[in-house]
């Protein structure tokens, strides 16, 4: 069972990559797929509640905007609709054909909680690797340049895998960013956020900051920093402060401590280093400049409100263009928003891109009716966590991570939503649940619901 869900989880976790002309992470939902099939096949009834009715509801509507687009490029007579057309088939086979029957045989399996124990499991395999990755991929560069990514990677998939960011205002010149096992800095922050949330390790907790570091991911580390602050605040609220939690802070102020103290050492010793955190100060020092593509960023959901109101046709107001296609409306309207400041490449409609923020690109890509579903389906994840901090922290860290960057669409987070947000598996290990008066620890809940009674439960609302 982990063998298929960590396949599943770390290859859709690879961005750029591609087996016998197929995007691997979504062939690699193929073996999960197939698993469930014949694990769960037989007899399986497909009952959904509340939070998976809405996430299949968006699926659903993502498919729909995936046509609106097409139909969008052919009424304006845009390039790119050789494009949507491939965008959209394969959009629509990924979510019916493949996540649709995953989430289904999942939710529905007498051994639900096991596969998401594997899940939680491999994601944080998934973010460990990654992680170390990065930080070789930095090592190796910086000592003997050697280019990890372009030419493992590249020998693998082919293409060219290494991302530098070359500022011109930077006081350091070109400076590296890491992108782990995938092509992109800020997809690496998705994943260290998720694993600096799921872990339990505090020197891999550690790490992940440091690869944030390295890939000069602002969004990674201001995502970090507010689920520390958030569990920080629930901590002090909820004042159950004993002496074996005053014990366990200890220890843990300890190994930080130490762990600073080393990075503090290797800081001082690598000119390297020291030209990343200065180019990381400089990027967060944009955000008073807007240089950096900040003005941009801040100005997205303002510029989709202004779209959404005054200029999108109806159909694609309401079922948006499909993921990942939301840039040609910006892009077709650059007119009306001229004061966004986009790229000169933005500007050109001859290619599909989109908007580098979920908060933006979940309206622009499956309109109104989806962004509603989208961020409903956050809400009451959030509301069913109850007293699972940990389960509360991952939802608002990436509601948190969606205001800055795009993720929506991937194969990867969605795997997320599916095994952890639309599901009762509990995170925070010492919290239990009730259900009718039983009283079990999360690893006992497979026999607390073995009667189906969760899917007729209050939790699934």
């Amino acid at each position: 069972m982990f063998v298929v869900v960590f396949i599943a989880v770390f290859g859709s976790s690879i961005i750029g990559a591609t087996l016998f002309g197929v995007s691997l992470n979504k062939l690699v939902l193929v073996p999960l797929e197939i698993y469930l099939l014949f694990q769960n096949g037989r007899n399986l009834r497909f009952q959904v509640g509340g939070r998976q009715k809405k996430l299949i509801s968006w699926y659903i509507v993502a498919c729909l905007g995936s046509l609106s687009g097409i139909l969008f490029s052919v009424i304006y007579n845009t390039k790119v609709t050789d494009e949507l057309i491939q965008r959209a088939g394969l959009q629509i086979f990924s979510y019916l054909f493949l996540l649709l029957p995953v989430a289904l045989m999942l939710w529905n399996s007498r051994q639900k909680y096991e596969y998401a124990a594997c899940f939680r499991k491999a994601l944080i395999w998934t973010a460990r690797i990654q992680t170390l990755w990065g930080i070789a991929q930095f090592a190796l560069m910086q000592t003997i340049r050697f280019d990890l990514n372009s030419i493992v990677l590249g020998g693998v998939f082919g293409g060219d895998w290494t991302r530098y960011s070359n500022i011109a205002n930077s006081s350091v010149g070109v400076v590296m960013r890491v992108t782990g096992i995938n092509r992109d800095a800020a997809f690496l922050g998705l994943l260290l956020l998720i694993g600096f949330i799921l872990e339990t390790k505090t020197i891999h907790k550690f790490l992940y900051v440091v690869c944030a570091l390295l890939a000069l991911s602002r969004v990674a580390l201001v995502s970090i920093v507010f689920i520390v602050l958030y569990q920080l605040f629930i901590k002090l609220k909820s004042r159950t402060i004993n002496n074996k939690a005053l014990k366990k802070s200890a220890k843990y102020g300890v190994v930080v401590i130490i762990l600073i103290i080393v990075f503090v050492r290797i800081y001082w010793q690598s000119p390297a280093l020291q030209q990343q955190i200065i180019r990381v100060l400089e990027r967060f020092s944009t955000v008073i400049t807007g240089e950096d593509g900040t003005n941009r960023h801040i100005g997205y959901p303002i510029a989709v409100v202004q779209l959404e109101l005054f200029d999108i046709p109806l159909i694609q107001k309401f079922v948006g263009v499909g993921n990942q296609c939301g840039g040609i409306l910006m892009s077709y309207y650059s007119n009306a928003i001229q004061w966004l400041g986009l790229a000169s490449s933005m500007l050109k409609l001859n290619y599909v891109w989109t908007v580098e923020s979920d908060i933006a690109s979940v309206f622009l890509e499956t309109g109104i009716i989806g962004g509603i579903l989208y961020y409903s389906f956050f809400y009451k994840c959030f509301r069913a966590a109850g007293i699972d901090t940990k389960k509360r922290s991952l939802v608002l860290g990436l509601a948190v991570f969606g205001i800055m960057y795009n993720m929506a669409g991937g194969s990867f987070i969605q795997l997320v939503y599916i095994s952890l947000f639309a599901t009762d598996y509990v995170l925070t290990e010492d919290t239990e649940v009730s259900i009718n008066g039983a009283k079990k620890n999360k690893y006992k809940r497979k026999r607390v619901y073995s009667s189906g009674e969760l899917l007729q439960s209050e939790h699934y609302s």
